[in-house]
């Protein structure tokens, strides 16, 4: 997994490719770390994730629970028909929301 860390306007956004396998999930959650502490907007861009398993879940569903409790809020955009469905089947469409786009998600952030 490869991650990508950018700055729009006061939005932090972390483009993610590959697969997030349990090592990646550990890398995931080492590189989104210093973002939750430092933002209130965070937005993970998913369109060249191929594949997630529970423990990147887990790590996105803790990075957003931390910005919450902050006052700041986490949006997933792009994701792959069969990363829609583990989100989906996984329940993780509802404590964030997941935009079809890079540009609706930064809109949302506004």
């Amino acid at each position: 997994m490869e991650i990508k860390a950018s700055l729009e306007g006061d939005v932090n956004v972390v483009a993610l490719s590959g697969r997030i396998d349990p090592q990646a999930a550990v890398d995931l959650k080492k590189d989104l770390a210093p973002l939750v502490g430092d933002s209130k907007k965070l937005l993970i861009d998913m369109a060249e994730i191929s594949y997630i398993g529970s423990a990147g879940l887990r790590e996105l569903f803790f990075a957003a629970k931390n910005l919450e409790r902050n006052g700041g809020k986490l949006v997933c955009s792009n994701l792959q028909p069969e990363v829609k469905r583990i989100f989906e089947i996984a329940g993780f469409s509802i404590p964030y929301q997941i935009f079809d786009s890079r540009s609706e998600a930064l809109a949302a952030l506004k």
